[in-house]
């Protein structure tokens, strides 16, 4: 990995604990149906656009300098695409009833805060070839763990008979947040490969 390019590493990183944040009230905002839910998606709001802001600087910066070449612009691209879809995970999930909050959102939301915090190690340790594999390599792990999730949560609600509005609402916010978890996934993807290559 050529040194001029672990300044890149170290912004990503930077931006991954934002988004690890947003992630981390994404799943209070649907585990504590008492909370202050305007605060929660305000917070989430503005963690996404300081992350996508310092992407489009990092990509400018990119631009300008001829860097990230090597596959960092793909993976500053993929991570604006998770800020995205973290903030789109919490729009829907302001609409759920309160009340003892939906235990397979949550526990989407928790693998989502897992992924964006492995993501964060796995640029902070870039160096360290084998503990970048490893993170990503979790990531996509903790992915399908959150397709079950997803599945089960989905078949259950609708064969449950809940309340046809409420199952097509929750279906929506646990349908986003599992893209979330692909986007992760993908991020994931994009860091190995430039690991790989490096070596």
């Amino acid at each position: 990995m050529p040194v001029v390019s672990t300044k890149y590493f170290v912004e990503l990183s930077r931006i991954a604990a934002l988004e690890a944040e947003a992630a981390v009230h994404l799943r209070g905002l649907l585990a504590q149906p008492d909370a202050n839910v305007e605060a929660s998606a305000a917070r989430i709001s503005e963690l996404e656009v300081t992350a996508r802001a310092g992407l489009e600087e990092l990509l400018d910066g990119m631009e300008r300098s001829a860097q990230g070449r090597n596959g960092t612009r793909e993976l500053a691209r993929g991570m604006a695409d998770l800020a995205a879809a973290i903030g789109a995970a919490a729009a829907p999930s302001l609409l759920l009833e309160r009340g003892e909050g939906v235990p397979e959102a949550i526990r989407i939301a928790e693998i989502l805060a897992e992924q964006v915090r492995e993501i964060g190690v796995s640029l902070e340790s870039w160096l360290d070839f084998d503990h970048v594999v490893q993170a990503c390599r979790k990531i996509k792990r903790l992915e399908s763990h959150a397709d079950r999730f997803f599945a089960s949560a989905v078949l259950a609600y609708f064969r449950g008979g809940a309340d046809s509005i409420q199952a097509l609402e929750l279906k929506d916010v646990l349908a986003r947040l599992e893209h979330a978890t692909d986007v992760a996934k993908d991020v994931a993807a994009m860091i190995e490969r430039i690991a790989i290559r490096s070596v």
